[in-house]
Parts: C-alpha cells; structure tokens; sequence
C-alpha cells in the first residue's frame, strides 16, 4: 500500500532521484497528491491495524504496548503525509537545484512528523525481538515466530500458551534461558 505507488512514482516522475531526494519530497508538485494520498492511506490502515491487534490480544506479551506503538505509527504516516515538506534540490523540475533556506512550518511538521513515525521502530525493536524470539539451537525461524505467536496469544486462546513440542521444535525456553 506504500511502496508500490512510490515505487511507481519514484519510476515515472520527471526529476526524481531517489539518490538526492526522499520519498517524502513525491508530496510536492502537481502529482504530490497521490504521496499524500498514500501516506494517508498507509497511516490509516495502520490506525485499523492497532485497533485490530488491541481487540485480538488480549494477554500475553505486548497486549497493551504494540496497539499504542502501530497507533504512534500510524498518526505519524498521517500527519506526514497532510503536511508536505518543502520543494527542494531541484524537484519537482523548476525548482532551484539547492535545500531551502528556511524550512516552512509545514515542512518542520513533516519532518517531526516522519521522525515520529519511526520511533515505535526505535531501540524498543531489539528488547522486544529478543523476548519475544529467542534463539534455541536448531530451532528454524518459523518455529521462533510460531512460539512468538502462541505466547503472544496466551494460554487462553485456542492455540496460544505453550507450543505442543512436537510441532514447535520442543519446549519454549524462559527468559532467563535466553543468552
């Protein structure tokens, strides 16, 4: 929903480098209404998406944190995407091949905005993955993310607590176990 018509974009609009310029510099000029149309969209699916994760889990690990983090993301894609930054080094074509002297304050927006966006990502990302998938010897990647899933689930949910060891790669170590 993001990277296609930006990819598309990136492909098709006169002047765009996507070595000198960002994603975000799509949202100026005539056509800057799709980019903003798409960081919108992106926000908004991410807002359903948050609502959805804070209806289906319920207990277990990240039950409260994770909606909140996709939401941040979310109104961030948004507001980016409502408050364009300003045409610069040389796009859209015609505007002077430099940075702009003073950012606007739709462009300071935007730029917050974007860095907001990102913060749910931040040095959270590596705490949570490690709690969240611990690494067992011989324990393939989609055995990790299936013990990540039913844990997440909890043990109250048809699927959730403790993986069956057979079809998990063995029992889920604790915490603790986890170097």
């Amino acid at each position: 929903m993001f990277f296609a018509p930006a990819g598309v974009q990136m492909a098709t609009r006169e002047g765009f480098d996507i070595t000198r310029h960002p994603i975000s510099q799509l949202s100026t000029g005539g056509a800057g209404w799709i980019q903003v149309t798409t960081f919108v969209l992106a926000g908004l699916g991410a807002l359903a998406l948050a609502a959805g994760i804070a209806r289906a889990l319920t207990e277990g690990v990240g039950r409260r944190t994770v909606p909140v983090l996709v939401a941040v993301f979310g109104v961030g894609m948004i507001s980016t995407g409502l408050f364009a930054m300003d045409a610069e080094n040389g796009f859209p074509v015609g505007t002077p091949d430099r940075p702009v002297e003073h950012m606007s304050w739709h462009s300071i927006v935007h730029s917050a905005s974007a860095v907001g966006a990102r913060l749910p990502a931040g040095p959270h990302h590596r705490r949570v993955r490690v709690h969240l998938m611990p690494r067992v010897q011989g324990q393939s990647s989609t055995d990790r993310r299936l013990q990540r899933t039913r844990r997440l689930l909890g043990p109250d949910h048809p699927g959730g607590g403790q993986p069956d060891p057979a079809s998990a790669g063995g029992p889920v170590p604790s915490r603790d176990a986890v170097g």
